[in-house]
């Protein structure tokens, strides 16, 4: 019986779910799969398997850094099969060129590519009182991507693939955005900023809980301190159910671009959206929004 792989990311649950459908479809198919969470940090042998998928949710129009970095990590494939999915809220931009391209490059053959809407869980958005794609992936997502996984066993059996062209480029705004957003950037200009109010804080740790890279660590004070590894998720600042946390993204220039992308997506017929107020650490829907 042949063996895959499927490593993803996901920190709301969303991305999880496809995984486990994608995984479904491929295992009615007689193929065995293994699934992997990306943010453990587990030694997989790559060479055990005929084929490797790889998930991840849409981080400001790109791969988040951590599943970047694992991809980049990678053996050389030897020609391995390899398909992606990824789920984004709004805007899909780039991020799957990205992932396809590097696992061409490690040596991979590309047999399936995907994606799907998401809860827009973006703090940005948020504040806003702006959740997009609530509830999603919906039923039919979901059945569409355990039809995927059955496609994908049956041309890892021999059909024939017809390669999906690559995304196209989402506009000059948000490449923007996502150069402001660079990882040298976040490393050594924003994180000194990322601040904590020791008079609301209640050193409860779900910060570092949330964190998926375990960039936040208590110090001997029971305060939060920052590290050098952040993926611009924003958990940290969301999650705190004392309100006690601000990141760069409450800066005037930051807070310009989410009221463009909010703007930009309300216009999009095909995104559906929901009224929410963010307080707490809890996003709840307005009723009637």
């Amino acid at each position: 019986m042949k063996k895959a792989i499927i490593a993803y990311f996901s920190q709301s649950g969303t991305t999880a779910k496809v995984a486990e459908k994608i995984s479904r479809g491929l295992e009615d198919k007689k193929i065995s799969v293994d699934i992997h969470c990306i943010q453990e940090k587990k030694q997989i042998e790559i060479d055990s398997y005929d084929l490797i998928g790889i998930g991840f949710p849409v981080y400001i129009f790109r791969v988040p850094f951590l599943v970047k970095k694992f991809l980049k990590d990678l053996p050389d494939l030897k020609g391995k099969p390899f398909f992606v999915f990824m789920l984004y809220g709004t805007i899909r931009g780039t991020a799957g060129n990205n992932a396809r391209r590097i696992l061409e490059k490690k040596g991979g053959r590309e047999v399936g590519y995907s994606h799907y809407t998401g809860d827009d869980i973006y703090i940005g958005y948020l504040k806003k009182g702006y959740l997009f794609s609530p509830g999603h992936p919906v039923k039919k997502e979901i059945n569409r991507a355990y039809r995927f996984g059955g496609e994908i066993a049956d041309i890892l059996n021999g059909k024939a693939y017809s390669k999906p062209p690559y995304e196209s480029l989402p506009g000059i705004v948000f490449s923007i955005e996502r150069m402001l957003t660079i990882k040298p950037l976040i490393n050594y200009l924003y994180r000194p900023f990322f601040r904590v109010d020791r008079v609301k804080c209640n050193k409860c740790g779900i910060c570092v809980k949330n964190c998926p890279t375990g960039n936040i660590r208590l110090g001997n004070n029971g305060y939060p301190l920052f590290g050098k590894n952040c993926i611009c998720c924003w958990y940290c600042e969301m999650k705190c159910p004392a309100e006690a946390i601000t990141t760069p993204l409450d800066w005037p220039i930051l807070n310009l671009f989410n009221s463009y992308n909010i703007r930009k997506t309300l216009k999009d017929p095909a995104v559906e959206y929901a009224a929410v107020r963010l307080s707490k650490g809890k996003v709840e829907r307005i009723p009637g929004g």
